[in-house]
């Protein structure tokens, strides 16, 4: 496909500095690749002299594959295409000793920075997570020891100054580094090294930059300082989808450049090449009300399409029944792939209920950066209790949990267990009742009686699943065990909220306990086929990693004040990013675009009332559908949309004739 005018301007644009305002959906990673294949093919740049930088291994693999289909495997591969992070451990490979570092030094990771500071404090998991955040975000604003004790406002500021000192003390005598020092350390040495800070000017001779508007303050100087006063230098961001404030991006980094670099060039890329107008519309008018420095509109050539869908519902549990059943209706109408669909929310925990809802219709679904409900080990752990209750010959839900609260029953105990039970042909549960065990197995066997008997007791409740949960798990003490696994209170409470989201949903389900266990099990064998071969399952993610992605058919939910803006967000004053969040929310969606909220939410076991998001509110109406709480649909629409239905049925009958 030919570049539009703007991408090629984009694209020639090498005598100055250069901003790419890439709107979403616009091309950029395109216009990137094609800026490197000119540079190379038509400037006649050294490929190894080009550096193609972004902040992630997956978006830095996709950019070198296209650009090994554009230039070909032998001049793709020279070309230098990294993180910011691989960048800067290039840099410390070959300059590290001028920090002290020796060769071979070690990067530690989230673990290993964990268990560093664990040596130096007594503290539970949350403050010594606390205390590294902390640091973590000096590091990125480049904050020298000298300047946080000046500005240490009281006792507890001292204290922490002088633990990010004796952290910083014991990695070096460890030779080791942790992530953020692989921007702040070569940072640092190229500002205070003028022979280091030459050689890699004359190294880069040109150098692009992705996603700039994630950039935080040390990575904005790194760039500047392996620039110099070079032009050599394109960078590409747009500061309506800058959503990692929390993690240090500055947006107003790309405000910075004009001021560093006098000579910048800017080029916006509005046509958007994802969507249709009425997502479009919407999408401008709401982030048109957050401040800007540079001003763009998104549009495309693809037609208005369908409006915005609005709805509100009375509970979660509603909300979450709708989406369910409107995407196995609507993948049977359009004949689409499940993958066409995404659920899109503001934080992990609100993924269970949909995850339920959508399994419990044998809807294959793909949980993204956070745990699946039912992968969740409290979880399995009760799933495989009421499997073997239902079902004592249950093998694999019996090995997980014999020993779960542990009941001295470990690895040689059940190796024996086995041998007794392989001598006597019993299963193993059969193995468990039997009265000779303890004259085999010693001590242990009364402990396999007494795990045994009460397995068989609880199967009396199978009838009642909101009792016999309960009794489940208090007899195991299931409560005390979770707390002493977990790390800090919040983890307990963490896993806590996962069990009694167990028990209501077991109470909510009609269907016997045994056909509901039967159901999951099967949905779990199907999904493992399906991560065999390329995934057709529906997805759930964070707004925050749906960022670079698209769907055809997408639902935003749970749009509430304290939800979407987040509470702690309207609380410091950061509601301009909550917009931002939305506005990348809105233009996931290709063709469909449904958002959901709930008039009242369950929360510590009490109902709460729910306000309606800002945001929403500022959508334009001529744009959106908002089907109000009673309204019921018009005769029309009740009739066009059995038209529809009945023709998507005709169609699927007339592909299985032919």
């Amino acid at each position: 496909m030919k570049l539009n005018p703007e991408q090629a301007s984009a694209v020639n644009h090498i005598h100055t500095p250069l901003l790419v305002l890439a709107g979403a959906g616009s091309g950029k990673t395109r216009v990137i690749t094609e800026k490197i294949k000119y540079l190379i093919e038509a400037q006649f740049y050294d490929p190894r002299a080009v550096y193609a930088v972004t902040f992630t291994n997956k978006a830095a693999k996709e950019m070198a594959d296209r650009l090994a289909g554009t230039l070909g495997k032998e001049k793709g591969r020279k070309v230098k295409v990294s993180t910011f992070h691989t960048l800067g451990l290039s840099i410390l490979k070959k300059h590290g000793k001028l920090l002290g570092l020796r060769k071979g030094f070690s990067i530690y990771d989230q673990k290993d920075t964990f268990q560093l500071m664990e040596s130096l404090i007594e503290a539970d998991s949350d403050t010594i997570r606390l205390a590294l955040d902390r640091i973590s975000m000096w590091k990125n604003d480049m904050r020298s020891l000298v300047s946080l004790r000046e500005d240490a406002i009281d006792e507890y500021e001292q204290s922490l100054v002088e633990l990010y000192e004796r952290y910083q003390a014991q990695m070096l005598s460890y030779n080791a580094i942790d992530f953020d020092d692989l921007i702040l350390l070569p940072m640092q040495l190229l500002r205070e090294n003028i022979e280091v800070r030459s050689y890699w000017q004359k190294e880069i001779r040109y150098m692009l930059v992705d996603e700039y508007q994630d950039t935080n303050l040390c990575q904005y100087e790194l760039v500047k300082l392996l620039i110099g006063n070079g032009k050599h230098l394109t960078v590409v961001g747009d500061d309506d989808q800058s959503i990692y404030a929390w993690r240090g991006a500055r947006p107003e980094n790309l405000h910075q450049l004009k001021v560093d670099f006098p000579t910048l060039t800017l080029v916006k890329l509005e046509q958007n090449y994802r969507s249709t107008g009425h997502i479009l519309k919407a999408a401008n008018h709401v982030i048109s009300l957050n401040p800007h420095l540079y001003d763009k509109a998104l549009w495309s050539n693809l037609g208005d399409g369908e409006r915005i869908e609005i709805r509100d519902f009375k509970s979660a549990e509603a909300e979450a029944e709708y989406v369910a059943t409107t995407i196995v209706h609507d993948a049977m109408l359009h004949g689409s792939q499940y993958s066409d669909y995404a659920v899109l929310y503001r934080g992990n925990h609100q993924s269970r209920i949909f995850e339920m809802a959508l399994r419990m219709r044998g809807i294959p679904v793909k949980v993204v950066g956070g745990t699946s409900f039912f992968q969740q080990p409290e979880v399995k752990d009760l799933l495989s209790y009421l499997k073997l209750i239902m079902n004592p010959e249950d093998n694999p839900s019996l090995l997980r949990i014999i020993n779960i609260p542990k009941r001295e029953i470990g690895a040689v105990t059940l190796k024996k267990i086995t041998e007794f039970a392989t001598l006597h042909n019993l299963s193993l549960f059969e193995t468990l009742e039997h009265p000779h065990l303890s004259s085999f197995i010693g001590k242990s066997g009364q402990k396999c009686a007494m795990f045994a008997k009460m397995i068989r007791e609880l199967g009396k409740y199978e009838m009642n699943v909101e009792t016999l949960f309960d009794k489940l798990t208090n007899a195991i003490g299931y409560d005390e065990y979770l707390r002493e696994q977990s790390s800090s209170p919040k983890a307990f409470e963490r896993k806590k909220n996962s069990v009694n989201a167990l028990r209501e949903w077991f109470a909510g389900e009609s269907a016997p306990l045994g056909e509901i266990l039967s159901h999951l099990t099967l949905i779990s064998i199907l999904e493992n086929q399906n991560e065999e071969k390329e995934e057709n399952a529906v997805t759930l993610m964070t707004l925050h990693s749906a960022k670079g992605l698209e769907f055809p058919y997408v639902f935003m939910v749970g749009l509430e004040e304290d939800i979407l803006p987040h509470r702690n967000s309207i609380d410091n004053d950061m509601v301009e990013e909550e917009r931002r969040l939305f506005y990348v929310g809105v233009t996931r969606a290709r063709q469909k675009l449904d958002i959901t909220y709930c008039r009242q939410r369950k929360r510590y076991g009490e109902w709460e009332s729910c306000k309606v998001s800002r945001f929403l509110h500022e959508l334009p109406e001529d744009n959106i559908t908002w089907h109000k709480t009673g309204e019921a649909p018009s005769k029309e629409a009740m009739r066009e949309n059995t038209t529809k239905t009945l023709a998507g049925l005709q169609a699927m009958l007339d592909t299985l004739e032919r």
